[in-house]
């Protein structure tokens, strides 16, 4: 589904700016962050169908004046003044994709201001909370934007140079797609498995140095894919979370354009897909590295597979997370090698490590992700309880179990529920709470 929004970039001849918080609601007359403390925004809406902003600016300009007011700001500018600085597309994550309309004006603001509410200050100090971790964007346009705003001297020059960026093609060639400093996100269409239909291509390129995560996209994505490659000073470390295709069919790729490319993950991950003439680095134990100048620490994550590892970045309290979490739904265990009660452990010891930001292979990026963790286990502990009550009523197979517990569920979905059902009885029987299979 398409979707569209509008947002204002509006900021004063000394470069202050105006953020709001991300998801807000008025309680007395104060500003409440009802999701993440962290987490700014451009002022703007979401647009319902009908309505046009990208080249209508009375339309635009009505919506500005109810927002300031709504946030109690006061511009010494006229609205009417806004300029239409280019629709951005947001990446596509499978089933939403944003088109943001962006008008920008440049004023001074005067305002009310609460302490957890809105904020007016300079550009420069919101790059500086961004690149130390105290603030987040949800759009990775809105942070581009900023730091175009910072490095440009001049309104004409920023409002221009956005305008053309807008115009190019792909999302990753409008902006650099950051969710987190120093790390990309970028999704490149793959053969996964539906509802998605892109892997996020995860990338760092530091002080001459790169490394890209799960190069899973199709042969459709591959001039995408090799302008991303072109980007890097040196062949880049390919890390593979695990070994399904979609998290490494584009490796030849990386052959073609980067020769030199270096292939790290598990050494069972890396013993299962082919990597040609590239040289590899297998992982026995986890791992401790740089990227020029970030660290980052490859550590075990079994569960979606018996092999399957994630990233982590320490400064950013991030984690490429490959299939151990998606950005819709839940992720399926791979039945031939997978492990629910390593899943488990997995997800434990995650939700201990209290992370800013999750990055699935598949789907946006998560930005809470210990209350992900901890709702994907209450799901699956759910469910095995009902599996466990049927198994004692007498339902021993998995056939049977589906059967009772999936009674309600269109019949087409039995398979996999079937090859779910065995995971959670070799917990059960790892758990004691079942004799041996």
């Amino acid at each position: 589904a398409l979707r569209e929004a509008i947002a204002f970039v509006l900021f004063s001849e000394s470069k202050n700016v105006l953020l709001l918080p991300r998801t807000t609601s008025r309680s007395g007359g104060e500003w409440i962050n009802t999701k993440h403390p962290s987490f700014f925004e451009f002022p703007g809406q979401d647009l319902q169908e009908g309505e046009i902003a990208s080249s209508d600016r009375s339309v635009a300009s009505k919506i500005l004046k109810n927002t300031l007011e709504d946030c109690q700001f006061e511009a010494d500018r006229d609205l009417a003044e806004i300029r239409f600085i280019g629709k951005r597309k947001n990446p596509n994550f499978d089933l939403t994709t944003w088109h943001t309309s962006y008008w920008a004006l440049q004023t001074n603001l005067k305002s009310n201001k609460t302490q957890h509410g809105p904020m007016f200050t300079h550009v420069s100090k919101v790059l500086e909370a961004f690149q130390n971790n105290q603030v987040r964007f949800g759009s990775p346009h809105d942070l581009h934007l900023l730091r175009n705003l910072h490095r440009l001297d001049t309104f004409d020059a920023f409002a221009s140079m956005s305008k053309e960026e807008s115009e190019r093609e792909n999302p990753e060639d409008q902006c650099r797609l950051h969710y987190v400093s120093d790390v990309e996100c970028i999704p490149l269409p793959s053969n996964t498995q539906p509802p998605f239909h892109h892997t996020n291509l995860i990338t760092v390129d530091s002080e001459g140095e790169a490394l890209i995560v799960d190069p899973g996209c199709h042969r459709p994505a591959d001039d995408r894919f090799r302008a991303i490659l072109q980007r890097f000073k040196k062949p880049p470390t390919v890390f593979l979370t695990h070994h399904h295709h979609d998290h490494w069919d584009a490796i030849s790729v990386v052959e073609q354009v980067c020769p030199g490319a270096v292939v790290m993950g598990h050494r069972d991950t890396l013993s299962r897909v082919d990597i040609g003439g590239l040289k590899s680095h297998a992982l026995q134990e986890e791992h401790q590295f740089k990227v020029g100048a970030i660290e980052v620490a490859a550590l075990n994550a079994p569960g979606h597979t018996d092999s399957h590892m994630i990233l982590h970045f320490p400064k950013s309290r991030c984690c490429a997370m490959g299939d151990h979490v998606v950005g819709y739904g839940s992720s399926l265990l791979d039945f031939t090698c997978g492990d629910m009660y390593r899943y488990f452990e997995t997800s434990r010891r995650l939700i201990d490590m209290d992370l800013h930001c999750a990055l699935p292979a598949h789907g946006p990026p998560n930005f809470t992700p210990s209350r992900l963790l901890e709702t994907y286990l209450a799901h699956r502990m759910d469910r095995e309880t009902q599996i466990l009550k049927s198994y004692q009523n007498g339902c021993k197979t998995p056939d049977e179990i589906v059967a009772d517990v999936y009674r309600d569920i269109d019949r087409d979905r039995w398979g996999a529920a079937k090859s779910n059902i065995l995971l959670h009885l070799k917990k059960l029987e790892h758990d004691g709470k079942i004799p041996p299979l």
